[in-house]
């Protein structure tokens, strides 16, 4: 009896628990919180590669509308049914006269898209400060078409001491480079056309022809007389 007490005593005044219980309330709280840090981290980096997704979507489609406009309209209007076999809109000199209406319509639809997707896996984790930005630029030989697209995105938990949320400002471009042998070689032309009718080129080349002729004729007579 005596020792059946002593047992029980024995296993009342135990303090071995007490250090694990310690221990726990310490490391599991740390171990929660880089748990769900490391979550949130990693779904803000799939909205990061979704909106890097749509940027180079954008710049892809809007250098293909720009390298060809009827693939806009045939995208948009004939998708499906029956396509055109002719276009009388074929804009030559788009590439010079370049309005800014395929800029204005990929900037809309880059914003569209992102505000559409929402925050991946969380929906409080939604990109906030969204600023798009679609740029066509001709260098003669080529043209190029970019689109940018800066935004931030916001952990839905605060870090002890911090007053708000901690937040990541990102930026994601692509440039597309656009390239038209036939673009080229109808403004090559048109340059030819420009200078064939300006009279100071007519006059100059006139200039340059007659400083060959006595060139030709002074090597000539060197040539006779050898």
């Amino acid at each position: 009896m005596k020792e059946k007490l002593f047992k029980i005593r024995k296993a009342l005044t135990n303090e071995n628990g007490a250090v694990m219980i310690v221990e726990a309330s310490f490391v599991f709280p740390i171990m929660f919180f880089v748990l769900f840090f490391l979550i949130y981290f990693g779904n803000m980096y799939v909205v990061k590669s979704a909106i890097s997704r749509f940027t180079s979507t954008c710049a892809i489609k809007g250098a293909e509308y720009y390298s060809n406009p009827w693939v806009k309209e045939v995208t948009q209007n004939y998708l499906g049914n029956n396509v055109p076999t002719k276009n009388d809109d074929v804009k030559p000199y788009r590439h010079i006269f370049s309005s800014k209406q395929i800029q204005n319509d990929m900037k809309t639809e880059l914003e569209d898209k992102i505000k559409g997707y929402g925050g991946g896996f969380f929906a409080n984790m939604n990109p906030t400060d969204i600023s798009c930005k679609t740029e066509y630029k001709n260098y003669v030989l080529y043209s190029t078409f970019t689109a940018e697209t800066t935004y931030k995105l916001t952990f839905p938990i605060k870090f002890i001491g911090e007053k708000d949320a901690m937040s990541i400002n990102f930026n994601t471009y692509e440039t597309v480079t656009i390239t038209d042998g036939s673009e080229f070689v109808r403004n090559t032309d048109m340059a030819v056309d420009y200078l064939e009718r300006s009279k100071i080129v007519n006059e100059l080349m006139d200039k340059l022809k007659k400083g060959f002729e006595k060139v030709k004729g002074i090597f000539g007579k060197f040539g006779n007389k050898s």
